[in-house]
């Protein structure tokens, strides 16, 4: 856990600079945010880094390195918009460190195969979504249906409880898998990309956790925390969405939940003298 957290930060810096280079805003996101504010570095039972960025940034990013920009040594970008290296297999974007390589578990292997992955953090993307229910709720459903067409094409297929459920699963797949993940990872940019700039409107969505609303107030200023001794950008609304995400984000849970959720085994590459 020790040296993934320590590649992790070493990526963390590397984004840093290179964001700082290009004037990209972004901010210290979910348990990432909570273990800044909690404990001044990582939740001591967390292995990510995750950061969210307003969609503007992140789509100009995404153009930068497609356009050959470098985020730093050591490290690749990995998004649905980039076409050059391996895929991206998510619905957001990885920042992944070259010097390691990773695999996990629930990818189906023609995924695995094709993706490349390391030791990463993630890099979230911040959407506005309409103020009125209906329009909301419409976006909504369709990143929804979108997932399930990106699930179908990334994930092992979950057991059927008999064979013709598993021979109907299997006729639902191949079309989806044939088709290829980036195609569908392509449509959601486009999904993404419609929506209002968060600045617009009262309420935003991470649109790869589309079941709560922030507050887009809580993101228009930027504020500082320390994590792991530096001091990174965190939304001025950090407790709000904070609270948002997570209740009452300041009371640990119990010490029978404090562990990753994360299924993955990540390995060191021999390096050539």
């Amino acid at each position: 856990m020790d040296e993934l957290k320590e590649r992790e930060l070493e990526l963390l810096d590397t984004f840093d600079a290179f964001a700082k280079a290009h004037d990209l805003r972004y901010w210290l996101s979910f348990g990432t945010l909570i273990g800044a504010m909690r404990h001044g570095g990582f939740i001591p039972w967390d292995d990510d880094i995750d950061l969210v960025m307003p969609a503007s940034d992140y789509f100009r990013m995404v153009e930068l390195v497609d356009g050959g920009a470098e985020v730093g040594e050591n490290c690749r970008l990995a998004a649905a918009g980039i076409r050059k290296g391996a895929p991206c297999h998510v619905t957001f974007g990885k920042l992944y460190d070259t010097r390691s390589v990773a695999f996990q578990d629930e990818l189906c292997p023609s995924c695995q195969k094709k993706v490349q992955e390391g030791v990463w953090i993630d890099l979230f993307p911040l959407c506005g979504v309409s103020d009125d229910d209906e329009e909301a709720k419409a976006s909504i459903a369709e990143l929804d249906h979108n997932w399930s067409f990106i699930r179908l094409a990334t994930y092992k297929l979950d057991k059927a409880s008999n064979p013709i459920k598993t021979l109907a699963r299997l006729l639902l797949v191949l079309p989806v898998r044939l088709r290829g993940f980036t195609y569908y990872l392509r449509k959601r940019d486009e999904l993404m990309k419609a929506m209002p700039d968060y600045r617009s409107v009262k309420r935003s969505i991470i649109p790869s956790e589309p079941w709560y609303y922030l507050k887009s107030e809580d993101f228009m200023d930027t504020d500082h925390a320390v994590f792991e001794g530096r001091e990174l950008p965190i939304p001025s609304g950090w407790d709000s969405a904070l609270t948002t995400w997570w209740g009452d984000w300041r009371q640990l849970p119990p010490e029978d939940k404090r562990y990753t959720k994360h299924t993955f085994k990540v390995y060191h590459l021999e390096q050539e003298d």
